[in-house]
């Protein structure tokens, strides 16, 4: 809520987490806690659009065409990011199995591919933020900056290091948006782009309702509620596909594994 100025995001988040994992008991508790939040970040910061505001919409025979594509475009990507991120901690594969063990190793390499990606791109240093609002407003970028940056950020994630999952996520989608939007050259580009980000998004944190609001609220993009509603819905049976464990769940049990001998 405070960092992407987005309350109704915050709470609707909350909601789908707590009722797959945590005790309905703590609910009032987080959303008090997200909404003090969000109260707090206006209060520094005021009322601002996270990346812009959006204006564009589509039609209905436009978006019955570019909305299943891009939600199962987006929802696989997201769900391998997902299944590749929890496959890791369990994987037998010898080689994956010498990194955990060896984990100063294993954090070393991935801050090589980090750095070789970023150095070879110029784009994917920390969230990615300059380079998925060129996208939604229109200007050019690369169209291979979404692979890149899901590359360095699947490097950081599994390197341990907080690197974020939230503001990596909407980039990496406007990334695939924009290959996106480059198959639909006669369609509102900037529309095409948050239908990728909000299904890539929704593919890889599970949560559909959270994707749509936070996609409209960081970019006051309100007339595009149902394509983006039905784009994340389509994201998440997609996902479910190639992964069936939510990845904050999957990630959650780590920490409540009792150690050998406990």
């Amino acid at each position: 809520a405070g960092a992407f100025n987005t309350p109704l995001a915050g709470v609707a988040f909350a909601i789908e987490e707590l009722a797959a994992a945590y005790e309905q008991r703590m609910t009032l508790l987080v959303m008090t806690a997200v909404l003090i939040a969000g109260m707090v970040s206006l209060g520094i910061a005021g009322d601002y659009v996270y990346f812009g505001a959006m204006r564009q919409t589509l039609g209905v025979r436009e978006a019955l065409i570019v909305t299943p594509v891009a939600g199962v475009v987006g929802g696989v990507a997201g769900g391998l990011f997902s299944r590749l991120m929890l496959s890791f901690g369990t994987s037998s594969f010898a080689p994956v199995a010498w990194f955990r063990a060896h984990r100063l190793y294993f954090a070393l390499a991935c801050g090589v591919v980090v750095a070789l990606v970023g150095v070879l791109s110029g784009l994917t240093w920390g969230t990615g933020y300059d380079a998925a609002r060129h996208i939604i407003e229109g200007n050019d970028v690369p169209i291979w900056f979404g692979a890149a940056k899901f590359l360095s950020t699947m490097a950081t994630a599994l390197s341990g290091l907080p690197g974020g999952i939230f503001a990596p996520s909407l980039s990496v989608g406007a990334g695939i948006g924009d290959m996106l939007r480059s198959l639909f050259p006669g369609y509102p580009p900037g529309a095409i782009v948050l239908l990728g980000m909000v299904a890539y998004f929704t593919g890889v944190v599970r949560a559909p309702l959270t994707a749509v609001i936070i996609i409209s609220e960081t970019t006051a993009s309100r007339g595009l509620m149902m394509p983006l509603l039905a784009s994340a819905i389509m994201a998440d049976f997609a996902a479910q596909l190639v992964s069936k464990e939510r990845l904050y769940h999957g990630l959650s049990q780590r920490f409540m594994e009792k150690p050998q001998g406990a």
